[in-house]
């Protein structure tokens, strides 16, 4: 606003004061708002399950069984869900994040590929995890940098799926497995599995993954059907030579 003193003379000092305290008022409120530091994101935690000590953990795990929303490996079955909570626990998740991630395979604990690269990623010596793909080769590629050491790089391709009698691979009950319908997912899941377990052993702890195990139980399943299939072979010959008369005659001829 334009004063006039009591001398009834107009100043012009008193506009240009009045002018820039509005400009500075004005640059206060706009440095407030937009240069204030955000407040991050905070998630409303609720829990309501307690693994303080057996006890509780038990009955937590009773409940979670009879829960439809976990794993059919872990409905009725307590024991494991505890198994799988006290792995995920050692692997820095949650119990619930356990049960969906950590799987017992083969009678041995496993982790799914996306759920190791997230284990690994939450470490603070984590760099970077770099993964291709190469149609040509058809080979998947997984580069993995730690603080303090050099990039481990590791490889799964056709050649060693089929060496490895996973490439066109069927379940013992005919259906195809994930290597006849996503066979580049899986050679990706090979790849980072090894490459993560080589740099990161001390946060993994030598922990496979559920796809990697999947495929030694698919394995033990075909051999026994074979061993079987070669049982019922051989008591089928020995059941013909057994009705050769050539071989055995009659009971005629023997008398």
């Amino acid at each position: 606003m334009l004063e006039s003193r009591f001398d009834g003379q107009l100043h012009v000092s008193d506009m240009s004061q009045a002018v820039h305290s509005k400009i500075g008022d004005e640059l206060r409120i706009h440095n407030q708002f937009w240069r204030e530091p955000k407040k991050e994101h905070q998630k409303n935690e609720i829990s309501f399950m307690d693994f303080s000590n057996f006890e509780n953990a038990w009955k937590c795990a009773e409940m979670i069984s009879k829960a439809r929303c976990i794993p059919k490996e872990f409905q009725g079955n307590p024991s494991d869900i505890l198994v799988a909570i006290q792995f995920g626990n050692d692997l820095g998740m949650k119990p619930m994040t356990s049960l969906q991630n950590i799987m017992i395979v083969n009678n041995k604990p496993s982790i799914y590929g996306d759920a190791m690269l997230a284990v690994c990623m939450a470490f603070p010596d984590f760099i970077d995890c770099i993964e291709t793909y190469d149609s040509e080769k058809q080979e998947a590629s997984c580069t993995v940098k730690r603080k303090g050491r050099e990039p481990v790089t590791r490889a799964f391709n056709k050649k060693m799926a089929e060496a490895a009698k996973l490439w066109g691979k069927v379940s013992s009950t005919g259906m195809p497995s994930p290597w006849v319908t996503n066979p580049e997912r899986m050679l990706q899941f090979r790849a980072r599995g090894f490459a993560l377990r080589d740099m990161f052993p001390d946060v993994l702890k030598g922990m496979p993954t559920v796809e990697e195990m999947r495929d030694v139980e698919s394995f033990k399943e075909q051999k026994s059907i074979e061993e079987k299939s070669t049982a019922e072979s051989m008591k089928d010959r020995l059941k013909s030579k057994q009705s050769d008369p050539l071989l055995f005659g009659t009971k005629k001829d023997v008398l």
